[in-house]
């Protein structure tokens, strides 16, 4: 017997959303071309990125706290890329310490339906 498609798309997940702060901001603006054509900051600031990905949880417990602690030096690396810079490029460590500098995460869970 199959999997039928509500029980497919009834899926546990999180969102994390990582939201640029001004010293990001001012990085993109000075360091990246395609930056500059959004022009402004309340602009970059609406180009939020938005992660799918397993439940977190409370969060309340050390490991998942450390688990988020991991995954922000990968998180920084992709917000930079994805306005076209490398580490090198911006200058600045790739590390939780420097994304807390530069961007702000939000976690959010959502137990049920996940439209595809």
């Amino acid at each position: 017997m199959g999997l039928s498609t509500d029980s497919l798309l009834s899926l546990n997940y999180s969102l994390i959303v990582v939201v640029p702060l001004q010293p990001f901001i001012d990085l993109l603006l000075s360091k990246s071309a395609s930056a500059r054509v959004w022009g402004t900051t309340t602009e970059i600031r609406r180009h939020s990125s938005v992660w799918i990905v397993p439940p977190f949880g409370s969060l309340e417990s050390p490991s998942e706290m450390e688990l988020v602690e991991q995954l922000k030096p990968k998180l920084l690396l992709a917000e930079l890329e994805q306005w076209g810079l490398t580490a090198l490029d911006a200058g600045i460590p790739i590390d939780a310490q420097s994304f807390d500098l530069h961007l702000s995460l939000d976690l959010r869970e959502y137990p049920g339906l996940l439209s595809l």
